[in-house]
């Protein structure tokens, strides 16, 4: 075949992956056709990984195992490990290993799981080379041997994100590991508990992490966060209250001042979180903000920040006081980007014959920029049926292509209002609520 026509069937066999039966007939025409769709194939199996059955993920693990070396085959069979007899005596008939991306943690897993070895990753023939190129590394420290990790950080120097997971002491080997990173961008913290020595390494790649997660995060020194200036997302999920002092004063006093990205779970900080908007140079497209902590303070400080420092922001999630409305209009005149956004409320005190909900109403009517088509409201506000038809008639030439009311234990959304929501999607105006 040309070069044209391989190009040409490439591009066709690619698009055949959404129809696996017809790309599999392929297959069987020819050899060329064969030599072609086998790399298509592989990749895709790669990438999305996930088997109906045992059966045919075995196949699948056994024709990995069937590429490796002999020398790897034979330390297989050193440590008591028999491989089926088609796998030692058969060589495949491409180098499918080739085909495929770097397999996901969990394929590995279930690859050792299944011959049930013991023996160290890093001690398999090639590892110096497959480790020396890995890009994303997961690590549970309760299911890990912390030597093993020091044996890793000698060959494992080009990390790009870096997940760690229930550590709650400092180990030698795991600040090792950081240390040599040449590249680390992202870390995420999962079940963390009390540590200094890691919080320090995490510090020392100030200059080079972008992005930080933290979830379930106990006893920890926050320290090491005023160090990472160049953060561009951060996401806390902290579920431990007794904790928020010290978010408050780490917030208040670190500086991200390219901050892209900022999601918070569970913390009563918007006072600090202001202060750390304040100090960023306006690229902000997304904030997120979620509490359970009835007695917020600060909202419409917020708010207030947002407006004057975010001109960019395209999504934005948090919560309101009925007395933040006036900070609503300065948000939609300054951040003329809006896509999405999600206003809540932890009122529980409402004058049952006070529709306080209108004025937010009446705001989104008069300033909504037309790129803001996602708006979800909290339910704890009453809204009067003529201020709700007039806003959804706003929408008339633009549509909402989302909109919802938040329930809660304190709603005010009436049946007529529930049949006005239902009116506006059977005429497309509202195009989805889910």
């Amino acid at each position: 075949m040309t070069k044209l026509k391989i190009d040409c069937f490439i591009l066709i066999f690619g698009e055949l992956l959404r129809m696996k039966h017809s790309l599999n007939a392929c297959l069987l025409v020819n050899k060329e056709w064969c030599n072609l769709v086998v790399p298509i194939l592989w990749k895709s199996t790669s990438a999305h990984y996930y088997f109906k059955n045992d059966e045919l993920e075995k196949k699948w693990f056994n024709t990995i195992l069937s590429c490796i070396s002999p020398s790897s085959k034979q330390l297989l069979f050193d440590n008591n490990i028999e491989l089926p007899s088609t796998i030692l005596l058969k060589s495949p008939l491409f180098n499918y290993i080739s085909f495929c991306e770097f397999p996901e943690a969990i394929v590995i897993n279930k690859i050792v799981e299944m011959w049930e070895t013991l023996q160290p990753l890093p001690s398999f023939p090639g590892a110096s080379i497959c480790f020396s190129q890995l890009r994303r590394l997961c690590i549970d420290i309760d299911l890990v041997n912390p030597n093993n990790i020091y044996k890793l950080a000698q060959i494992c120097k080009d990390l790009n994100e870096l997940s760690i997971n229930n550590c709650y002491q400092d180990f030698p080997g795991l600040i090792t590991l950081i240390d040599v990173q040449r590249n680390l961008k992202s870390v995420e913290l999962h079940n963390s508990g009390t540590f200094k020595e890691l919080g320090n390494a995490l510090a020392r790649k100030k200059n080079m992490i972008n992005y930080l997660y933290s979830y379930l995060i106990s006893s920890i020194s926050l320290s090491f966060l005023t160090s990472l200036i160049n953060l561009k997302e951060i996401s806390i999920y902290n579920y431990c209250n007794e904790y928020d002092e010290d978010f408050k004063h780490y917030f208040e006093i670190s500086e991200f001042p390219d901050l892209e990205h900022l999601q918070i779970n569970h913390l009563s900080c918007f006072k600090e979180i202001s202060f750390l908007i304040e100090k960023t140079k306006g690229n902000i497209s997304i904030i997120y903000i979620h509490t359970n902590n009835e007695n917020i303070k600060n909202t419409g400080m917020l708010v207030k920040a947002i407006a004057n420092n975010c001109p960019n922001i395209k999504r934005l999630t948090t919560y309101l006081d009925s007395r933040d409305f006036i900070y609503v209009k300065s948000l939609l005149l300054n951040c003329r980007y809006l896509e999405l956004i999600r206003f809540d409320s932890m009122n529980t005190f409402i004058d049952e014959d006070d529709n306080t909900g209108d004025e937010l109403l009446d705001i989104l009517i008069k300033f909504s920029p037309n790129s803001l088509t996602k708006i979800t409201i909290s339910g704890r506000w009453k809204y009067s049926n003529d201020t709700f038809e007039r806003f959804f008639e706003s929408y008339r030439e633009r549509t909402l292509s989302y909109f919802a009311v938040i329930f809660s234990d304190m709603y005010y959304i009436t049946l007529d209002q529930v049949l006005m929501i239902r009116k506006y999607i059977e005429e497309r105006v509202i195009k989805s609520t889910k």
